[in-house]
């Protein structure tokens, strides 16, 4: 191609026509976001969708601005840049400033008052368009958080489109006076592309936050939608719809499906498993541009949602976030805010986006757009800090209820009391039977303090069948202190040093059942805290990549449910129980109301337990359909505290299990009422 040149007949129409199927391509995006932020349909690779946002902005902002700026005579290309911008913020920052103010001041009333300062920094972050950034520096992880997530979370992927949209044009703007050939500028987009892909995967080795969140190794998937928006006049004028292209267009929202529905969050992504998607993303809109259409894509409801996807994606999370507090113990929280959120999506379509999108008083003021632009945003931090005030007038709780719930925090397992949950020094495995000593049945509680915390609920469930039937059982603690009944060893963090004694216990629990006679041999229950990163070696190595550990300890618990069926045992798995914040009791205080997480995050750590359990053959039971109703896991039920830490569950909250766990422990012995 010719450098550029004004005649009109050398200039290209890069602008992408509108196109009902991009807008249905948008619509499925965003739902693969809403879907998996709210746990809603098994949809657990929905993240996806924003790879798919990225190569769609490419696309389509790159069309604009080849039109724009790089077709624009000299003496234009400047006022082509601002009326860009112009428009960007008319359509974008109203809305954007409504949903971070109404966010701020959400968090202000419903999030403990010790994250507070951590929010003010996320809604400045957010306002000025570098929470992705934010994120990355206090290393918050997108999928697994350790403290409460911020409200704010979705504005990562805002903020590197926000970036491009300021920073590409720039760039183009020097390509456009440097008179680079268009092929020139698509191979320098391609090798910048490749470098930033390149150095994702190689980063993500390490630092997969960081590669996660930072714009340069995510502007490759930006790159792809601007490369593909440069070539696009090519593939308007010489391909056609053909069967070829219908096939290739169903089989590229077929990988989009399929990465939503089964991507995971491990190693990999977004370096190089994003591949998938964006490369799905652009098939798809090759395609588009050939003539194609899918009914997926261009029915009516999609388009709805597509032409509203900017306002579903802006409110989806914060009515995600604060729904379950807003709306607690429903059955149907998830529907609740799925509603709202329809609702406010219409309300600020209709009344914000398009009013001021489409005004032509805005229109006709480029300048005045983005110096008034730039007066709200100073405006906004002046009431974010504010607004800080605010918490202050937040209710707290009464001192009595403080007081009772401290109380049940206090209360320990009888196997503490009886000292037969065994300490972390070298103890033998001790005689500790609850219950009749010849009875019908055994069940031994095997494991860390997550058996113990079990032992009450075990110990009323099987009062209640010794005395509603012609059975009997007993119950025995075969506990110790951070000692997991997994084959793997453990590395001790409080003494620094290889957890022996640990070792030594578990050889001696098998070792007695060895010796008993097989036909007095017990039910094994097998239950504990599943969590122990930090605490498990490889290669005489503490391990400290979440994906590594976990697998480590599948392997080891899949070992120790083999050695134990080979002593001709029945083995039962119970569920790891849901976590808590670890400022979960501080947040009570703070302001009255419970500290809730989503039953994702409570629930991550023990994904894979139930399929371990089918796989293996044994019986599985999960009781925390009772501790997590449902979409949270609650810190209170029924005035009644769930935990007594931020990972064990209270006794008077495991002791309402009793009913869920007797009828389990009915039909794994096949014993019933008189």
């Amino acid at each position: 191609m010719n450098p550029i040149t004004t005649t009109p007949t050398q200039q290209r129409h890069f602008r992408v026509p509108f196109s009902g199927d991009i807008q249905g391509l948008r619509a499925l995006a965003v739902l693969l976001v809403v879907f998996f932020h709210a746990g809603y349909g098994n949809v657990n690779g929905g993240f996806v969708g924003v790879d798919v946002f990225f190569v769609i902005s490419g696309y389509l902002i790159g069309g604009i601005l080849f039109d724009s700026v790089y077709t624009s005579t000299p003496q234009n290309r400047y006022k082509a840049l601002v009326t860009f911008w112009a428009r960007r913020v008319r359509r974008l920052l109203p809305q954007a400033l409504l949903v971070i103010l109404v966010t701020y001041f959400l968090a202000i009333m419903y999030t403990p008052v010790d994250f507070l300062e951590d929010v003010k920094k996320d809604a400045l972050a957010s306002l000025f368009y570098v929470a992705n950034y934010a994120f990355s520096f206090s290393a918050q992880d997108y999928f697994m958080l350790d403290r409460p997530q911020s409200p704010f979370l979705h504005f990562w992927s805002l903020s590197i489109e926000e970036q491009f949209y300021i920073g590409f044009p720039i760039i183009l703007l020097g390509f456009s006076f440097l008179r680079l050939r268009l092929r020139t500028i698509i191979i320098t987009l391609g090798a910048l592309s490749v470098v930033s892909l390149v150095s994702g995967i190689f980063k993500s080795q390490t630092q997969q936050t960081v590669v996660f969140y930072q714009t340069e190794f995510r502007v490759w998937e930006l790159s792809a939608g601007v490369i593909l928006a440069a070539i696009a006049p090519k593939i308007r004028s010489r391909f056609q719809q053909s069967f070829a292209s219908q096939f290739l267009l169903y089989l590229s929202l077929t990988a989009i499906l399929l990465s939503g529905l089964f991507m995971r969050e491990f190693d990999g992504f977004p370096a190089p498993l994003a591949l998938i998607p964006t490369s799905a993303t652009i098939t798809a809109l090759i395609c588009l541009a050939a003539g194609s259409s899918s009914l997926l894509l261009s029915n009516p409801v999609a388009q709805w949602i597509g032409d509203r996807s900017y306002a579903f994606y802006l409110w989806h999370w914060p009515v995600l976030y604060f729904g379950p507090t807003l709306v607690p113990g429903s059955s149907f929280q998830i529907e609740f805010c799925l509603l709202a959120l329809l609702v406010l999506t219409i309300v600020s379509f209709s009344f914000i986006e398009n009013p001021i999108r489409n005004s032509q008083k805005f229109a006709r003021f480029n300048g005045r757009t983005l110096i008034l632009a730039f007066g709200s945003m100073l405006l906004s931090i002046w009431v974010i800090s504010q607004a800080t005030a605010l918490s202050k007038v937040r209710q707290t709780i009464s001192e009595e209820m403080v007081a009772s719930y401290n109380d049940q925090r206090k209360i320990l397992p009888e196997s503490y009391a009886d000292d037969c949950h065994l300490n972390n020094e070298y103890e033998p495995i001790k005689d500790c039977l609850y219950g009749p000593k010849n009875a019908d049945h055994t069940i031994w509680l095997f494991g860390d303090s997550h058996a113990a915390q079990w032992l009450p609920v075990f110990n009323s469930a099987a009062s209640n069948i010794n005395m509603e039937t012609d059975q009997s059982l007993n119950i025995r603690a075969v506990t110790k202190s951070s000692c997991p009944s997994v084959d793997i060893p453990i590395w001790h963090k409080g003494y620094k040093s290889n957890y022996i004694s640990c070792e030594a216990w578990k050889t001696s629990v098998l070792e007695q059942i060895k010796m008993t006679p097989i036909n007095q041999r017990p039910i094994i229950v097998l239950t504990n805290d599943t969590d122990y990163l930090g605490w498990i070696t490889a290669d005489n190595m503490i391990v400290t990549d979440p994906s590594l550990a976990t697998n480590i300890y599948q392997t080891g618990l899949q070992s120790m449910i083999k050695k134990l069926t080979e002593l001709n045992v029945r083995v039962v798995l119970v569920g790891d129980t849901p976590k808590a914040y670890d400022g979960y009791w501080d947040c009570i205080l703070a302001d009255g109301k419970t500290c809730d997480r989503t039953k994702r995050s409570a629930l991550a750590h023990m994904a894979w337990q139930e399929k371990t359990a089918r796989n293996l053959g044994v019986d599985y039971i999960d009781l925390n359909q009772a501790l997590c109703p449902s979409a949270t896991c609650p810190v209170i039920i029924d005035n009644i505290m769930v935990y007594r830490d931020s990972t064990h569950i209270s006794v008077p909250m495991i002791l309402t299990l009793t009913d869920l766990l007797e009828f389990e422990i009915r039909e794994l012995l096949d014993v019933n009422a008189n």
